[in-house]
Order: structure tokens, then C-alpha cells, then sequence
């Protein structure tokens, strides 16, 4: 080695120290992240049948609606008036006239007034999934003595339209 290559030596290795201290050093920062699970929800039903209408007598029937939420979805359940409402009367109408049978549809077993439900009306609101199964509400089903009393002979129906709202 060179006498010349001998000093160069330290200067070179000073040079590659210095140059790696000048590049040491950090900095820190932080980054969010996040997500959003959306509530999502599926409405089921169970036929409302008021089986054979005995005209002059009061006729019940029951029924349930089944609403599966995600957990901690927050949901409303409403009931329209039906394909054959008239003001703000549900009414089962025969196929083949145009003759109906008013009725009235309820949360409660005892079908008192206070628990109608009325045209667009809420079964349940905001309620809240305490998990993923399904959760069944009953509903109550009446046609009165009075409004079937001059029925005439034949096959009533009508469609709710149910809707969940979350």
C-alpha cells in the first residue's frame, strides 16, 4: 500500500462513518383506520287466516312477522294498508264482486282498540337486534261482527305490504 493510500485510508473511512450518522434518524406518524359494519335486515311473515267467516260473528285469526337484523341494528317494522284500503280501513275483498269484509290487525292478543295498528303503521319501533336470529312478533287479526254480517259467499283476501326499516 502506498504511503499516499495509507492516508487516504483514514479520510475514506471518516467520510463513510460521518455519512452514515448524517443519514441516522427517525420520525414518527400515525395513520387511522377504520371500517363501518352497514346494519342490514330481513322481513319474513307467517299468513294471517281467518279461516271459514261465520257471518254475524266476530272472527280472529293471528299471524306473525319475523325480522332478522344484524346485532345492534336498530329497526322499525310497519305494516301498509293493504291492497284493498279505503280511507283508513283495511278490507278483505271477494275475487269474483266487488263485496269486502272490513278488518283490523293488532299487536296485542286482546285486539283493543289502543292496539290497532293503523294504515302504515308500526308493529315494533326501534327496536334493537340483540343478535342475528330471527325475532317473531305476533299479530292479532279481527273481523267484526257487525262488518261481515251481510257477507256474501266466496273468497276474501288482501296483501299487507310490510316494510323493515334499519
Amino acid at each position: 500500500m502506498t504511503y499516499a493510500m495509507k492516508l487516504a485510508a483514514p479520510l475514506f473511512l471518516a467520510t463513510l462513518t460521518t455519512a452514515q450518522v448524517a443519514q441516522a434518524g427517525s420520525a414518527t406518524g400515525t395513520m387511522n383506520v377504520s371500517g363501518n359494519v352497514q346494519g342490514s335486515c330481513t322481513v319474513s311473515a307467517v299468513a294471517l287466516n281467518f279461516g271459514a267467516i261465520t257471518p254475524g260473528s266476530v272472527t280472529d285469526a293471528e299471524g306473525s312477522i319475523g325480522a332478522a337484523c344484524k346485532t345492534g341494528t336498530t329497526y322499525t317494522i310497519t305494516i301498509d294498508g293493504g291492497s284493498s284500503l279505503v280511507d283508513t280501513n283495511r278490507r278483505l275483498a271477494e275475487a269474483e264482486s266487488e263485496n269486502y269484509l272490513e278488518y283490523i290487525i293488532a299487536f296485542d292478543e286482546s285486539r283493543a282498540v289502543d292496539s290497532y295498528i293503523p294504515a302504515n303503521g308500526a308493529l315494533v319501533s326501534n327496536a334493537v337486534a340483540a343478535s342475528s336470529e330471527a325475532v317473531n312478533y305476533s299479530v292479532y287479526g279481527r273481523v267484526l261482527a257487525e262488518e261481515n254480517s251481510a257477507g256474501v259467499v266466496g273468497t276474501y283476501s288482501d296483501t299487507l305490504g310490510i316494510t323493515i326499516t334499519y
